[in-house]
């Protein structure tokens, strides 16, 4: 349940930070932070990463009802143990609630973070789903392997 406390945390954090850059960084358009690494840059964002199939909102909301329902079940019901996974689930289902809040009441995610070496602009919510996708593949692949020479297999942990 702690996962939990703290994916909700994430959210919360997430929309915070949003409101803010809604109500102070959107009528500036660009907030220079630091010159020529990081700006707050307002920007709605109808599409996933990268901007890809934008105006597909109710996709994204479906998908992500599905990655939020599957990522809870994991959490509440079947109780896995790893705590690397638990760190993976956790920071993709945070992440995932804060843009899902956005696309449900706004139509589309509110995106502030540009940096000068990665063009997208992105938000809190996208770098917790990205650091978490990151965790959850090396889970899968040195994590979840490991467990199965052992003779586990991700069933057996997770009951």
């Amino acid at each position: 349940m702690f996962s939990l406390v703290i994916a909700f945390l994430i959210a919360f954090i997430d929309q915070i930070i949003k409101l803010v850059v809604t109500n102070f960084i959107k009528p500036l358009g660009t907030l220079n932070v630091i010159p020529n690494v990081l700006n707050f840059t307002y920007a709605e964002n109808t599409g996933a990463a990268f901007g890809i199939l934008k105006n597909h909102r109710y996709f994204f909301i479906i998908m992500s009802i599905i990655l939020i329902a599957a990522f809870l079940y994991f959490i509440v019901f079947k109780k896995v143990n790893d705590k690397f996974f638990m760190v993976a689930a956790t920071l993709i289902l945070g992440g995932g609630i804060g843009n899902f809040i956005d696309r449900i009441f706004l139509g589309y995610v509110v995106d502030y973070i540009e940096l000068s070496f990665f063009k997208p602009i992105c938000n809190f919510a996208d770098y917790c789903i990205s650091i978490g996708s990151f965790l959850l593949i090396i889970y899968i692949i040195f994590r979840y392997q490991r467990s199965d020479e052992k003779g586990k297999n991700l069933e057996e942990k997770i009951d």
